[in-house]
């Protein structure tokens, strides 16, 4: 059962019913889209891979372009797994959000999106913008106010996601 939790189906059936009763959003449709279409491009490519039919020529090419763009793909669905957080949090105090479990279930989704043995895009992107948002706060444009409270608030130079990032077993 635990087994069945870590893989990458149970966490959008998961991500699914969460937004089940919650207003569309844009972003929120935008990720199950494009995993939609890469699916879809992985098994159109293998359908149409043994055709030697010269009208298909313009769809292999499209499907190609999607292929080789596909680590990119991947990354924006990381990154807009990790930027509908704040979205839903502005929508619980809005009273757009469907539920106030919402945010609770959707944190639990990300961190299991985090820990995907099969998929480091999510580990990848909180990366990213952990080093993004050092970055930052070493800029000499950003307000000595605002530097003090962001190196106060990570503590010895480590960021607060850091510290709460759940351990990853790797098999």
């Amino acid at each position: 059962m635990i087994d069945a939790v870590l893989e990458d189906s149970a966490h959008y059936i998961l991500f699914a019913c969460n937004f089940y009763a919650h207003k569309p959003t844009t972003v929120i449709g935008v990720i199950p889209t494009l995993y939609c279409v890469l699916h879809a491009s992985a098994f159109l490519i293998n359908m149409t891979q043994d055709c030697h039919n010269p009208a298909l020529g313009s769809l292999k090419r499209q499907l190609s372009r999607v292929k080789d763009n596909q680590q990119q793909l991947l990354r924006i669905v990381a990154s807009a797994e990790i930027f509908v957080m704040p979205i839903v949090i502005m929508q619980l105090f809005t009273g757009q959000c469907g539920s106030i479990l919402t945010p609770l279930v959707y944190y639990q989704f990300l961190m299991l999106r985090y820990m995907s043995r099969r998929n480091p895009y999510v580990r990848n992107a909180f990366t990213e913008l952990k080093i993004a948002v050092n970055q930052l706060i070493l800029q000499t444009r950003l307000p000595i106010i605002h530097q003090k409270h962001c190196v106060k608030s990570n503590g010895n130079d480590r960021a607060t996601i850091s510290t709460s990032v759940p351990t990853i077993k790797l098999i």
